[in-house]
């Protein structure tokens, strides 16, 4: 699956800025740098890097599965598979910290890729929606070490504490959607606007969730995670803005 994304270029831009720009001090530039900045575990934009967070969180008829954890899995499932006569979701979380952006910029575009296996069940078609978490939880959903009740699950964000909607908290309308049959590599777009937020505002990035649009059918992927032990497999989001004075 291909997409095509323009190339846009910008002579003169007032840049008002995210991360620490003074609204007061607007600086008129001619032509600023484009700048391309990726966000992989121990890959990029250093190699030290290891900002990523990701867990699949599952339904299931069964306790142990809705409440387990499986933060540490290398691969996983996504999408919506159907066991003992009915369909259960398998849906992923992933938070990238970019806080490494720190220079006044205007956001121009961001995308989520993420590396899937051979495989799978169906044309499945993905929906990627903003996470949020209940307000009384302090910081974001935590990634978790696995087993039970040890980080975010189906029912919970951290282990203890419940998402309001079981399966996870999210926005709608979705941000993107995508549907892949023999491709490599799911992308998602990210709306330049969401970036921007968390560049300003650190503490609301809580990551996006995506889920399958899939019902009453089987339709799933299995996907690398941030653990895989090849880190190019694990997911990449990119972002292309503009660098500020």
């Amino acid at each position: 699956m291909k997409r095509a994304y323009p190339y846009i270029i910008f002579p003169v831009i007032l840049l008002l800025g995210a991360g620490g720009c003074d609204e007061k001090q607007r600086i008129l530039l001619p032509a600023p740098d484009t700048v391309r900045v990726a966000f992989q575990d121990w890959i990029a934009p250093f190699p030290g890097y290891a900002g990523t967070r990701d867990a699949v969180i599952k339904e299931s008829p069964y306790w142990i599965t809705r409440n387990g954890n499986f933060g540490i899995n290398q691969e996983d499932t996504l999408g919506t598979i159907f066991r003992e006569g009915h369909y259960y979701e398998r849906r992923l979380l992933v938070r990238s910290d970019i806080t490494f952006i720190t220079d006044c910029s205007v956001v121009l575009q961001a995308r989520l890729s993420l590396r899937i296996k051979p495989g799978g069940a169906g044309t499945a078609t993905f929906r990627l929606f903003e996470t949020v978490v209940p307000v009384i939880v302090p910081g974001s959903w935590v990634e978790g070490l696995g087993g039970l009740a040890a980080g975010a699950s189906w029912y919970a964000t951290d282990g203890i504490v419940p998402w309001l909607t079981e399966g996870g908290d999210y926005l709608s309308p979705p941000l993107d959607e995508c549907t892949v049959d023999e491709d490599s590599v799911i992308t998602f777009n990210i709306s330049t606007g969401l970036i921007r937020r968390w560049l300003n505002d650190p503490a609301t990035n809580h990551g996006v969730l995506i889920k399958s649009a899939a019902a009453g059918e089987e339709a799933f992927r299995e996907i690398y995670l941030r653990e895989a032990g090849d880190s190019t497999l694990g997911p990449r989001l990119e972002i292309k803005y503009l660098r500020g004075g």
